[in-house]
């Protein structure tokens, strides 16, 4: 008896502990740190595509451990310890990040890219494709926007006439003086010979153009939600190519392919157009530098538009 009173005590004093440890310890404690840890580790890409002599950063993100970074064919990818990959010549390597004992890899498929001829100028007629102009002013205001090459439209909504009259709200919606019709933006459409040569750019994966948007466009200055319209519009045009030459026509260029004026004058002017060449095979062009992204203050106005080249 003394036996079994011995071994109830030993069982209830067990189950006394589970109860007091489950209404002590929070959700997830009797978990491994280690491996909680680990399962948020990740790698920025599992493939990358690269021409010879492209570069590419990849990223570990998840932890603070130190990464050791290291290359299955060195001859054809090497990277260096902070993950910036180096394309050498045609093949196929795997870039390994380890982190404490657990490795993350990436594949990576380098090819050798034939230079693409660059277009020079020419006047060739090209279609400048949905230019949409947004207004943010302070406060409510009235004011006349115009085209410096009206002859070049072939489109536009609210009808153009001699130039757009709109109430502007600081919200962006705005009201044609004309026709009392509630926008939330004007847009046009028309012809130029102003074509700048695609002598540089960004050469990009039809598959990867979304993301390659939403990266450019933010520093370009674009909102998520102008960024979205872009996008929503260009993409099926970009990822039905394998590949597209894309190059950013600078404030200059667009000035000049198309005069924009104010009766009352914007303090921050945003205009984003973006020419694209589709490619069968990857180029290798110098990359486009991009300008610093523009401030957005006071009263702003932002367009956006495009053309295919080529």
């Amino acid at each position: 008896m003394k036996v079994l009173g011995k071994l109830m005590a030993i069982v209830c004093l067990a189950l006394a502990v589970g109860l007091i440890a489950d209404m002590v310890l929070p959700a997830g404690a009797g978990m491994i740190p280690s491996a909680q840890a680990a399962s948020k580790v990740k790698l920025n890409k599992s493939t990358i595509r690269l021409c010879v002599g492209d570069t590419y950063r990849l990223k570990v993100s998840g932890t603070k451990r130190e990464v050791t970074w290291s290359s299955s064919n060195k001859r054809v990818a090497k990277v260096n310890k902070k993950g910036l990959v180096t394309a050498l010549k045609a093949g196929e390597a795997r870039i390994t990040a380890k982190v404490g004992k657990k490795k993350y890899t990436c594949k990576v498929v380098v090819r050798k890219c034939p230079a693409v001829e660059p277009l020079p100028f020419d006047p060739t007629i090209i279609v400048v494709k949905k230019p949409i102009l947004y207004l943010y002013p302070e406060a409510d205001t009235e004011l006349t926007v115009t085209l410096g090459r009206p002859e070049a439209l072939t489109t536009s909504y609210p009808a153009y006439g001699d130039g757009w009259r709109v109430l502007a709200h600081p919200d962006g919606t705005l009201e044609d003086l004309n026709t009392g019709r509630s926008l939330y933006a004007l847009y046009w459409e028309g012809q130029s010979q102003a074509v700048p040569p695609m002598d540089e750019g960004f050469v990009v994966a039809g598959e990867d153009a979304a993301a390659f948007l939403e990266e450019k466009l933010a520093l370009l200055g674009l909102t998520e939600r102008e960024a979205e319209e872009f996008i929503v519009y260009w993409l099926p045009n970009l990822q039905e190519n394998p590949y597209n030459l894309i190059r950013f026509m600078t404030v200059d260029e667009i000035d000049a392919a198309m005069p924009l004026a104010f009766s009352t004058e914007p303090d921050a002017l945003i205009r984003v157009y973006m020419l694209y060449r589709p490619l069968e095979e990857p180029a290798d062009v110098p990359e486009q530098t991009l300008p610093e992204t523009p401030t957005r203050a006071g009263f702003t106005a932002v367009e956006w538009g495009g053309s295919e080249v080529g």
